[in-house]
């Protein structure tokens, strides 16, 4: 029997409900190591409780999100954006 490989997996929108729980589902009942991104420090006491890796990163500082994304094998996007609603599909597609 071949051993699962663990998977480093970066979360953006990891202060969302569905992201924070998708983040503790994986570093407490799976092999694989989340890495979450978050746009507040506010956030950060959640993860800093779980022993939950994160970064505290503005999405439009691109060279600072290849550095960190070079170490992640998949991401997982659970951020919805505010403004407008006329905007916000925009800003999805943008973000993605």
């Amino acid at each position: 029997m071949s051993e699962t490989k663990s998977f480093r997996i970066g979360i953006f929108g990891a202060s969302s409900q569905v992201g924070a729980s998708v983040a503790f589902y994986l570093k407490y009942f799976t092999k694989h190591q989340p890495v979450c991104f978050i746009r507040s420090e506010y956030s950060k006491v959640f993860f800093e409780m779980f022993d939950i890796e994160y970064h505290q990163t503005d999405i439009e500082n691109t060279a600072e999100l290849t550095t960190l994304l070079n170490s992640i094998d998949a991401v997982l996007e659970f951020s919805y954006p505010s403004g407008p609603v006329a905007t916000i599909s925009k800003s999805i597609q943008q973000n993605f």
